[in-house]
């Protein structure tokens, strides 16, 4: 079974603290340079640019990338790539720091248990005009979002869902390609940034 590529994304700034997004790709197809570079261009197309991100927040993808045995979950090396540069939030307004959106990763594989096998990105927080009153997303956003979903499954070296081993490897883990990206037009909430 091929590794698995895993890229970090750390936000700072404004009222947030200090989170991370995990993404993950198959190891191998296409290079880690390219993983780092799709994921910055996947966070500047969801925030268009910046415009829909609030002031003062950062989303810097880290370059060092790690290749972990999905089966294990052990660490089997570490590449560096060029930092790409910064998206840097410009929406002055209001904003609720754990308010945003949330892209569901659907894949085409099931648990043993029967439910499908699927990832979560949160885009939290969004800026002041990107939420509407009744709690939705903003239309112009949420084609963003959607459209920056969709390039990074077509552009970028594959990317996957990873189900992690179990404790104590009482069960192996599993990479499992993402098939389509969407985000649901209803206001996601992120309570943890770890």
């Amino acid at each position: 079974m091929a590794g698995i590529w895993h890229v970090v994304s750390k936000w700072t700034g404004g009222n947030i603290g200090t989170g991370f997004t995990n993404l993950f790709f198959t190891e191998g197809v296409g290079s880690a340079q390219q993983c780092v570079d799709s994921t910055r261009s996947f966070f500047a197309q969801a925030y268009s640019a910046g415009a829909a991100l609030p002031t003062g927040i950062t989303i810097n993808v880290q370059p060092n990338v790690d290749a972990i045995d999905p089966v294990t979950g052990h660490l089997t090396g570490s590449l560096s790539t060029t930092a790409p540069a910064s998206v840097v939030g410009s929406d002055s307004g209001r904003y609720a720091a754990l308010a945003g959106a949330c892209v569901t990763w659907r894949t085409g594989d099931f648990s043993p248990k029967g439910k499908r096998i699927r990832g979560r990105t949160f885009l939290v927080p969004v800026g002041s005009q990107a939420l509407q009153q009744d709690g939705t997303i903003d239309t112009t956003l949420l084609g963003f979002i959607n459209l920056a979903a969709s390039t990074l499954i077509l552009t970028a070296p594959e990317l996957v869902v990873w189900e992690r081993p179990g404790k104590g490897g009482s069960t192996p883990g599993s990479p499992h390609v993402v098939l389509t990206g969407i985000a649901a037009d209803k206001t996601a909430y992120l309570t943890s940034r770890r």
